[in-house]
């Protein structure tokens, strides 16, 4: 543990794990991904009480990846964490290129879960 965080127990910290960002398929309630609705969406977060954030997308972990860019890019020293989430619904399909092996899907999988070490 280092010495920024000390040995003070257990902190209690508030985490939204579900929530949906500009660009979600399916459920799109922020509008498109671009630069001006990212930033919005960011400074939202950095400027909340809530310390982790699940970002949830349907079937993909591209609003994660979108999110996290952007907060980088305008947080360089922020500290949220943020966690990849995919959402399934039984009812509807999204079509996605089948570009991707499963190979590929378990590497990137994999790299997600060494970047939280």
């Amino acid at each position: 543990m280092n010495s920024k965080h000390g040995l003070n127990g257990s902190t209690w910290r508030r985490w939204d794990l579900h929530i949906h960002a500009p660009g979600t398929k399916l459920s799109n309630g922020y509008g498109e991904p671009n630069d001006e609705n990212l930033k919005s969406f960011v400074n939202e977060l950095e400027n909340s009480k809530v310390q982790a954030f699940g970002i949830t997308d349907y079937f993909s972990f591209d609003g994660y990846h979108t999110v996290v860019s952007a907060y980088k890019k305008h947080f360089p020293s922020g500290e949220k964490l943020f966690i990849p989430n995919i959402e399934f619904r039984l009812t509807e399909t999204q079509q996605f290129p089948a570009s991707k092996s499963y190979e590929q899907y378990q590497s990137l999988i994999n790299e997600m879960a060494l970047s939280f070490s």
